[in-house]
C-alpha cells in the first residue's frame, strides 16, 4: 500500500464500514420502547446530579444532551447513545490506521460494527458506549506520545 493509490480503496471501505454501523444502530432505533435502565437514565437526564447509585452522571448527560436537540421520545433518549456508536467505530478504524496500515484499521472497524455487543449497546442506552467512545478518544490522543520515544 504505497502512496494515495493504497489509501483511496481503504478510504471508501472506511465509508461503506461507517455508513453500516450507522445503519444498524439507527434502524427503527425509536420503535422499541425503553427498556430496562434506559427508563432510568431518561429519568436522571431530567434531574442532573453530579453521580448517581452505581453510575457516574456521563450517561444521564448523554441522555439530556440527545433530548435536547430531539424529542423526549424513545428516539430522542437513544440518537445521541447510535451516534457514540459510529464514532467508537471510526475510532478502532484511525487506531488500526495509525498502528498498523489502512487496511487492517478498516477490519477492526467493521468488526465492531457489526459485533453483537457493541450494536446492541450502540441502539440502547447502556453506560458503556460513552465509555468505549471516551477510551478510544484518549488511546488515540496518547498515541503520539507512546510512539515518539521509540
Amino acid at each position: 500500500m504505497s502512496g494515495r493509490g493504497g489509501k483511496r480503496p481503504a478510504l471508501w471501505a472506511l465509508i461503506l464500514v461507517l455508513a453500516l454501523a450507522g445503519g444498524l444502530r439507527f434502524w427503527n432505533l425509536g420503535r422499541p420502547a425503553l427498556i430496562g435502565d434506559e427508563a432510568y437514565y431518561r429519568l436522571w437526564a431530567d434531574r442532573l446530579a453530579l453521580c448517581y447509585y452505581d453510575n457516574p452522571a456521563g450517561v444521564a448527560l448523554l441522555v439530556r444532551a440527545g433530548s435536547a436537540l430531539a424529542p423526549a421520545s424513545e428516539w430522542g433518549t437513544r440518537w445521541f447513545n447510535a451516534l457514540l456508536g459510529v464514532i467508537s467505530a471510526a475510532l478502532v478504524c484511525a487506531l488500526g490506521w495509525r498502528l498498523f496500515s489502512p487496511w487492517p484499521g478498516v477490519v477492526g472497524g467493521a468488526v465492531f460494527a457489526v459485533g453483537a455487543p457493541t450494536v446492541l449497546v450502540g441502539r440502547f442506552v447502556y453506560t458503556d458506549t460513552l465509555y468505549i467512545t471516551l477510551l478510544l478518544s484518549t488511546t488515540l490522543a496518547l498515541l503520539p506520545f507512546a510512539q515518539r520515544d521509540r
